[in-house]
């Protein structure tokens, strides 16, 4: 009896994959390239018995979409030579809120990936801070100007790329805020809980701790900042 390629590796989903981690590499790289993100790194990490490929994301621009920072999750077999499993994990939002995708083959991983992209499928949370990493310093000179603060002037607001493997529930954000071009203050923002950030400024020997409740307030908690500790 013929079986058809496709109802074949069905069958084999739960036993072990027939796809090889070069085939997904070569369909990572052609996802995204170095014209579409700041960074990727890779990483194999063991886990409660699970080999991982940990891909990692920085400031990806594919189209019309825009993404501060995800990761993308394959489980693999101990040679780390193919998949284990049909299907990988990606991080939605920020902090451990993750999504699970199933594919039956390479060709489907690349659609599922791209289908992704395309429709900007994330949080709302990391589509706020993506979108404000691109507008926040504009945004904080016109707050300013606002409050008749012209003898001060951010000249960048910098996102630093995450680069190392920490646990999804210890996830910061760091900014890099360029003042007059003569001086840098540093900003992490770390989610607390579903409602609540805290956001932490800090300046060679002091700092500020503040909370708010939505992203959306970073442009008038940096404007506040400002006001109190350079003005």
């Amino acid at each position: 009896m013929k079986i058809k390629f496709d109802d074949f590796l069905k069958m084999n989903e739960g036993k072990k994959s027939l796809i090889s981690l070069s085939d997904v590499e070569n369909v990572i790289k052609e996802i995204f390239d170095d014209t579409k993100v700041s960074s990727v790194s890779t990483l194999y990490e063991e886990e409660d018995g699970e080999n991982k490929l940990i891909i990692t994301i920085n400031n990806l621009f594919y189209e019309e979409t825009n993404i501060i920072h995800t990761k993308f999750v394959f489980y693999t077999d101990k040679k780390k030579s193919k998949l284990e499993h049909n299907y990988f994990h990606y991080q939605y939002d920020i902090n451990c809120n993750y999504k699970k995708v199933n594919f039956i083959d390479i060709s489907e991983l690349q659609k599922k990936l791209q289908d992704i992209l395309n429709n900007r499928n994330f949080g709302r949370d990391i589509k706020i801070l993506s979108d404000l990493s691109i507008t926040i310093a504009s945004d904080v000179n016109k707050l300013l100007q606002e409050k008749d603060i012209n003898n001060i002037s951010i000249y960048t607001i910098t996102y630093i790329p995450i680069v190392d493997a920490v646990p999804c529930d210890s996830l910061t954000f760091r900014f890099d805020i360029n003042i007059d071009d003569i001086r840098t203050i540093k900003m992490i923002i770390k989610k607390n809980n579903k409602d609540e950030f805290r956001v932490t400024f800090r300046e060679n020997e002091w700092f500020d701790d503040v909370k708010i409740g939505s992203l959306k307030a970073l442009p008038q908690i940096i404007t506040e900042m400002i006001k109190k500790h350079i003005v």
